[in-house]
């Protein structure tokens, strides 16, 4: 029983944390948690979510933008009282979330580390993450979910199972289009089974509607959906005005800086200049294809190479987490969860190379202090609210990320012979 506490002791510790914030936090629920649940509800009485404002217990929520297995998943908690339905929601998601802490831990791979470095390893991780964690559980989001399942998806398709990785992945996916850039990257690394597996399942988690209505309602659904999730529809500049200030990614940023964007509590504007709506989009999907190429760079020299269970491949993962919120639409500071593997790996980069304390490590540390205190010390928490609010109109935590791509960049693993902490092994 001590051996077994002993060996389980913080993760104990923070399952015990978490039960204690989410029955705090369930006593007021809000957020798009109850966009879920009227969309399980509706799918209940087969009805369609998609393109109206769901109405939940009499009030109106939002629009769904989810796919349609997910909100059947969440059916049976349309039956248990609100509160009760957000603490299990959540307690799964944690528990998830430890999880894919563990999975990074031996993916990148922290086991060369001793007992000291891994520990302040954890530790930084899990505090640059903690406040994406929390507006995810404060905003009723699913982001965990969806990082859970892709980054369980692809280190069972690198390392364990490549069906229960692709069905993973394929729900990740369904659930929420933005995984779709790990297809290529399977695809790069010659996994062309689990990339076609993936696509597959996701296929299938189509067929759910058919539980609550027949082929023409699934069909209407899957219409309604692609629709909904069409990243170059006018719809998402529409919704992007009237949520303002929480909005970040790419289109957060330019709209901000090039167009007539005004923001409710400033009687001042960002915008350098306006430009026509024709223009401004031509801007954006080219910023959106630069970060695309970008990935090339990091991908270089691994073309139909089999994935690297080294430092190298989560480092290219690393950024691909990353740029899902800088290129796809919609995202607010909750979807910052996505930056956890880069924290993950900039913290392991860091410490095996302190060894070799040169300019270039020196530089290092600075540039990532600089992205960590645009990304944690700008909440309001250590700034309050006004600051908090002018920050999210800056769309800092956009610039934060846009910013850690060169320091991605130049922190580029070294061969395995040629690394510090291999020498001294």
């Amino acid at each position: 029983m001590s051996a077994a506490f002993q060996k389980y002791k913080y993760y104990l510790l923070t399952l015990a944390i978490a039960i204690a914030y989410l029955i705090i936090r369930s006593q007021s629920v809000a957020g798009d948690f109850k966009v879920f649940l009227s969309a399980a509800d509706y799918l209940n009485h087969g009805q369609n979510p998609y393109k109206v404002w769901l109405v939940w217990k009499g009030a109106v929520t939002d629009k769904y933008f989810y796919g349609p297995a997910f909100a059947a998943m969440l059916a049976p908690l349309t039956y248990l009282p609100e509160q009760v339905a957000f603490f299990v929601f959540f307690f799964i998601q944690v528990i998830l979330l430890m999880r894919a802490f563990v999975v990074i831990s031996t993916m990148l791979p922290i086991s060369g580390l001793n007992d000291k470095q891994k520990l302040w390893w954890w530790i930084l991780t899990i505090l640059f993450s903690l406040r994406f964690i929390l507006h995810n559980i404060e905003f009723g989001q699913v982001t965990i979910l969806i990082f859970y399942l892709s980054i369980e998806g692809l280190y069972q398709i690198f390392y364990r199972s490549k069906l229960l990785g692709s069905l993973l992945l394929g729900l990740a996916i369904h659930i929420k289009v933005m995984p779709l850039v790990f297809i290529p990257y399977l695809l790069w690394r010659r996994e062309f089974v689990p990339a076609l597996l993936s696509l597959v399942f996701f296929g299938l988690y189509w067929l759910t509607p058919l539980a609550f209505g027949n082929t023409r309602f699934a069909a209407q659904l899957f219409s309604d959906w692609c629709y909904t999730v069409n990243p170059v529809g006018e719809r998402f500049v529409q919704h992007q005005e009237q949520l303002g200030y929480q909005m970040q990614g790419l289109q957060a940023l330019l709209s901000a800086y090039l167009l007539d964007s005004g923001f409710e509590k400033l009687n001042f504007k960002f915008n350098v200049i306006v430009l026509s709506q024709p223009v401004f989009q031509t801007i954006l999907q080219l910023s959106r294809l630069l970060f695309v190429v970008f990935t090339l760079y990091f991908l270089n020299g691994s073309f139909l190479k089999p994935y690297a269970k080294d430092n190298k491949g989560f480092w290219q993962l690393s950024y691909l987490f990353m740029v899902m919120p800088i290129i796809f639409p919609q995202q607010q500071k909750y979807s910052l969860l996505l930056m956890t593997p880069f924290f993950a790996y900039m913290l392991w980069w860091i410490i095996t190379s302190s060894k070799n304390r040169d300019r270039r490590w020196n530089l290092t540390v600075i540039y990532f202090a600089f992205i960590i205190l645009l990304t944690t010390f700008t909440s309001d928490l250590f700034v309050g609210m006004t600051l908090n609010y002018l920050f999210q109109c800056m769309r800092i935590l956009t610039m934060a990320m846009i910013l850690a791509v060169p320091l991605l960049a130049w922190a580029k693993p070294v061969e395995e012979k040629d690394h510090p902490l291999t020498k001294s092994l």
